[in-house]
């Protein structure tokens, strides 16, 4: 069996996201990427037991991975899904919060915009839930 070699760069401020909303959210990693690959990316990540989903939860349309939120299997008004091509959930498009992509900037603090927006939602959330 051929061993494939991969180099994996962790944009900043990745596990402090995680490391803070775990204690209130669902956490779904979704990715185009295949399965095998995806799954070790998470672990060596996080290394917490969370739902992935892969390129075998996409469909393929006009060469283009799309993701369809239904597939997490969570209530769809508390779903909100974070990724930088839009295009990757037409079904959910209003779920979303596009990030910047990253190029290898060890500055860049996009993350802690979107950690910030996501405890924002949380209070409106807990808020809405007792009026």
């Amino acid at each position: 069996m051929e061993r494939i070699k991969y180099y994996v760069a962790i944009r900043p401020y990745c596990r402090t996201l995680l490391e803070t909303i775990r204690p209130f959210c669902n956490i779904v990693v979704y990715s185009a990427g295949g399965r095998k690959y995806v799954h070790h990316i998470v672990e060596l990540l996080d290394g917490e037991k969370n739902k992935v989903l892969s390129r075998d939860n996409c469909q393929l349309e006009n060469g283009f991975y799309i993701k369809d939120l239904r597939k997490t299997e969570y209530p769809l008004e508390r779903t909100v899904w974070i990724d930088d091509k839009v295009k990757s959930f037409p079904f959910q498009p209003y779920n979303g919060i596009v990030i910047k992509p990253w190029i290898g900037d060890p500055k860049d603090e996009e993350i802690l915009r979107i950690l910030k927006l996501i405890m924002h939602l949380k209070k409106e959330v807990y808020f809405n839930i007792l009026r």
